[in-house]
């Protein structure tokens, strides 16, 4: 889904042109800093994969019922090419994001995480990862935080054991395990894992996956309301496996908290100019009963793209859909 442009093409940083397009919390922009990291004292090429053109931050409206939400999505230290050393700045800014958002609590749980699936860190086995093993997230205006950890560029066949492994170890019974597991299809293959919450008490455990057969029916809680909606937004034609993931959101105790499907909007899965994505999207969240104003707020103004678009449905019946926007190249 993620697939760069040349690695030694150049980018100044988009903070500053982020800063003057969006009319997002400034909280949100303060977090974009923590997270990222010092910048770098000269341009160097950025090295991300959280999108297909290895910018590192997508901002993502939430729509629900309860109206929208916005949070910021960084890659840290997009610059530093030597994984080892990229990853130590990454847990840098894990830890300053923690104390920015008063998330103490996230700090044990990401410990938990990353020694079950990422590597040890010697520059052979962290390989994989030349983009970065983790993302980080933060809500304005609350204390939502997330972080995010990929299984590498490849596949591996010890991929699903080191996901179960955490948890089982994070307190989920084997048996509720297993319940939470049929969701998933048997040829699915892992593309991250990852924690999101506000508190001890009020967060999830997210395992994300791509199949090579697009199947809408698997997983949803509203299985015909999300096939509308993917038919919609798919009206050009087939989508490309690479550009759907599917999510599952777990609780504490592995009970299935909601399903989630993200669609990729890059220029290889849609040729679709923003004109003409704006009143597709204004379509579908009306059609979702969401208010998609905040939306065409956000992209009447300048400087940002559609990156990823997203719908989730809880099991309580509840529904949001996500769009997540990055910088204009």
């Amino acid at each position: 889904m993620n697939t760069p442009e040349s690695a030694d093409k150049k980018r100044k940083s988009p903070t500053g042109d982020l800063a003057a397009a969006t009319p997002f919390p400034r909280e949100i922009l303060e977090h974009m800093h923590t997270i990222l990291g010092p910048p770098p004292t000269s341009p160097l090429p950025l090295n991300s994969g959280i999108n297909f053109d290895t910018d590192p931050i997508q901002l993502c409206i939430s729509l629900s019922g309860t109206g929208a939400r916005y949070r910021i999505i960084a890659d840290p230290a997009p610059h530093i090419s030597n994984p080892v050393e990229r990853y130590e700045e990454s847990l840098g800014s894990l830890d300053a994001l923690c104390v920015s958002q008063g998330a103490s609590w996230l700090l044990p749980r990401s410990k938990e995480l990353l020694e079950a699936v990422v590597p040890p860190r010697r520059s052979a086995l962290l390989a994989p990862y030349q983009k970065g093993v983790l993302w980080l997230a933060a809500e304005g205006g609350g204390r939502g935080v997330a972080i995010y950890v990929g299984m590498g560029i490849h596949p591996e066949p010890g991929d699903w054991d080191r996901v179960q492994a955490w948890l089982l170890n994070s307190g989920i019974s084997p048996q509720a395990l297993q319940k939470a597991l049929d969701w998933v299809p048997p040829e699915a293959s892992l593309v991250s894992v990852g924690i999101e919450g506000r508190g001890e008490d009020a967060f999830r455990l997210k395992i994300y996956w791509r199949a090579e057969d697009v199947k809408w029916e698997t997983p949803s809680v509203d299985k015909a309301e999300r096939n509308a909606w993917a038919e919609a937004l798919s009206q050009e034609g087939t989508l490309r496996p690479s550009g759907v993931t599917y999510g599952l959101g777990l609780s504490s105790t592995g009970e299935v908290i909601d399903t989630k499907m993200d669609l990729c909007a890059c220029p290889r899965c849609f040729h679709r100019s923003l004109s003409q994505w704006k009143p597709l999207l204004s379509t579908r969240a009306e059609a979702l009963g969401l208010d998609p104003t905040p939306i065409l707020k956000i992209l009447d103004g300048d400087g940002l793209d559609i990156a990823l678009v997203g719908l989730a449905h809880r099991m309580d019946g509840q529904k949001r859909m996500n769009v997540y926007l990055k910088p204009i190249s």
